[in-house]
């Protein structure tokens, strides 16, 4: 694990464990996280934690089921999961409801 100095530390760890070759997660909700999306007052956008989402659903075997609903993904959330999705036949479920995208 790595100290990376910005609020998504924990939430970028976690998802780095969930990833590790003897995890076995199957179904992980993180709904209502704001995990990206545009700080509060300003207009930059913030990606570690969908950064960290995608990666693990590129590397994941028994990820199946993942919801993401209110995470402020927006386009470039969204085109990030995309891309991690395009090599994962595990996943065969994901709520991506109001994320701004589109």
């Amino acid at each position: 694990m790595t100290s990376r100095g910005s609020i998504f530390d924990g939430f970028v760890e976690i998802c780095e464990a969930l990833g590790g070759e003897r995890a076995s997660v199957s179904t992980l909700s993180l709904a209502n996280n704001f995990i990206c999306g545009v700080k509060a007052g300003k207009s930059t956008y913030v990606s570690e934690g969908i950064e960290a989402v995608a990666s693990l659903v590129a590397h994941s075997a028994t990820l199946t089921d993942l919801s993401l609903y209110s995470n402020r993904l927006g386009d470039r959330g969204a085109v990030t999961l995309a891309t991690a999705m395009s090599g994962n036949d595990a996943l065969t479920s994901l709520d991506l409801g109001e994320n701004n995208i589109g």
